[in-house]
């Protein structure tokens, strides 16, 4: 784009866009990790712990995305 030309509004008018989709991507990452840990976390207390920490982290690294 830059090579081509294009206006710098365009630009970063399809940056945001590419921004958008890939923080969209990681919201339905992110909840299918936290099913899958709700759902392993409810065969056992050992789990439940195990799982709470994984959605902490996971949790922690989608709000990376979103700075």
């Amino acid at each position: 784009m830059i090579q081509d030309g294009k206006p710098t509004e365009y630009i970063l008018l399809q940056i945001n866009a590419a921004k958008t989709a890939l923080h969209r991507v990681g919201q339905v990452v992110l909840q299918r990790s936290i099913n899958a840990q709700l759902l392993e976390s409810s065969r056992s207390k050992v789990a439940a712990h195990e799982s709470a920490e994984k959605l902490e982290t996971i949790i922690d690294y989608f709000s990376l995305l979103s700075k």
